[in-house]
């Protein structure tokens, strides 16, 4: 039963993982798409109405997803679970009317804040909306998820993307609509995006109400909505300080910089969160399940990595393809954003014991001390070394809360980390990120041949260092024998 509950896992994983590794590569020709046809202001543009967009995103989920699906699971009955996702569904949908009600009425105030000399206030309605429904799409999503529907969500996710993309080439390539049209592209998906996901779960739900889950998942969630805020303003105060001390364009290198870093989320932190949090939930209490948690995170840990280096080594020759000069002063800073990148994406899965155990206090502690981090380095950093000040800002805010969560956790009884062959793991992929930066520049068939050897001997490295030996390999295997006789 065992070994056919990890199975699962695995299972799931995979197909999750290639539902992103499609929506990544499809994801990729979105680049130039925007490159072609964004000026780079235009580009820090679109990086502030992101930040819309998130805020909407952040506060209208309140933590209600979360909360949900750590309710689901307090209930037996399809009568009572259908009960859970309508209390929490009603819940979300008053909180996004109050925040949609709001945001227009201060339209004016926020372009002020944003955009001082200019009125993009269609464009920021737009984006609050966007923001809405994309908080309002993670219910079904997560139903879809407790339901181990992983062909269904990844079949869903993809035919979306593709919509969108069709959506966005239209607007900007055959009908040249500039930054509106990537906005309007984008709220139309979004609107298709979420009536798809909604069609299909429709039938878990149930009608009536479980009053008592109101105040549990309020106070579930309620730590979350500062979280929120602070993860903004850590994850945006880059983006704020370089459009007060410098320009646009910086803020559009940085932006675009941010989502190269974040299609490692994509293709490894996506999957794992999709398929962890359902699997984690399930097994926790099982005996001896600590043994077999640290063997997926040390996994999961490598494999994150690996990419990452992959990512380093061989954006500059795909990116020199298609970009404008101006944009390729983003790629020599990727290794450095990889290097934090790569233990932030997967940080839910060290995240297991918070949510277990509804300490979400901690994650509102934990966002705010990274915020006040990331505010005060930007703050003395951006004026003097721009965006690569912006980039040390956030990555030391990154480790620093990946530390935090790891001890926390650790202390609530969830250590799922070989703490010497973890660490290890890291600063050795740290090394070799640091290496690709030495490769920029320089082009060639020896230089590419070059970059394809630092990716084959970084699992070789490991190797030597026991990290993969044969050994704990032969461990490993014994393990998942003896739990499943």
């Amino acid at each position: 039963m065992v070994l056919k509950s990890i199975l699962s896992f695995i299972k799931h994983t995979s197909i999750y993982a290639i539902g992103n590794a499609i929506n990544s590569v499809l994801a990729f020709f979105l680049i130039p798409l925007y490159l072609r046809n964004l000026t780079i202001e235009e580009y820090g543009i679109y990086g502030l109405l992101i930040i819309v967009m998130q805020i909407v995103s952040r506060f209208g989920n309140l933590g209600i997803e979360a909360s949900m699906m750590r309710s689901f699971y307090d209930y037996e009955t399809v009568n009572n679970q259908g009960r859970v996702l309508t209390t929490s569904l009603s819940m979300m949908l008053t909180v996004l009317l109050v925040i949609i009600s709001i945001s227009v009425f201060l339209d004016e105030l926020i372009n002020d804040l944003l955009f001082s000399d200019n009125n993009y206030s269609n464009l920021i309605l737009y984006s609050i909306i966007i923001g809405a429904l994309r908080a309002l799409r993670k219910l079904p999503q997560s139903i879809l998820r407790i339901k181990n529907k992983s062909v269904l969500y990844t079949t869903l996710e993809v035919i979306n993307f593709v919509v969108g993309l069709s959506l966005l080439i239209f607007l900007l390539e055959i009908k040249n609509y500039g930054l509106k049209g990537l906005i309007v592209g984008t709220l139309c998906s979004m609107i298709f995006n979420t009536v798809v996901f909604y069609s299909f779960v429709i039938k878990y739900y149930r009608f009536g109400f479980i009053i008592s889950e109101v105040t549990k998942q309020l106070k579930f969630g309620a730590p979350l909505l500062p979280a929120a805020v602070s993860s903004l303003m850590f994850v945006f105060s880059g983006r704020f300080f370089l459009e007060h001390y410098h320009s646009l364009e910086l803020v559009g290198v940085f932006t675009l910089l941010f989502q190269l870093a974040a299609m490692l989320e994509t293709f490894m932190g996506q999957p794992i969160k999709l398929a962890w949090q359902p699997y984690f939930l399930k097994h926790f209490k099982e005996n001896d399940s600590k043994n077999i948690f640290k063997n997926i995170v040390k996994i999961v840990a490598i494999a994150s990595i690996s990419i990452a280096i992959c990512m380093a080594l061989f954006a500059e020759p795909l990116f020199s393809l298609f970009a404008k000069p101006d944009y390729l002063q983003a790629v020599k800073y990727l290794p450095i954003m990889l290097i934090f990148y790569s233990l932030w994406s997967i940080v839910s899965i060290y995240n297991g014991g918070v949510i277990a155990t509804r300490k979400t206090t901690f994650i509102m502690v934990n966002f705010f001390i990274g915020a006040v981090i990331s505010l005060m380095l930007s703050w003395f950093l951006i004026p003097e070394y721009k965006v690569l000040g912006a980039v040390i800002a956030l990555c030391l805010s990154y480790l620093i809360m990946f530390i935090n969560i790891q001890w926390f956790n650790y202390k609530l009884g969830f250590d799922y980390a070989d703490w010497k062959s973890h660490w290890i793991v890291y600063l050795i992929g740290a090394f070799y990120l640091l290496i690709s930066t030495l490769f920029y520049g320089n082009t060639g068939v020896l230089i590419f041949l070059m970059r394809l050897l630092v990716v084959i001997s970084f699992p070789v490295t490991l190797y030597i260092f026991g990290i993969l030996s044969n050994k704990q390999l032969n461990q490993v295997k014994r393990l998942l024998k003896n739990r499943a006789t």
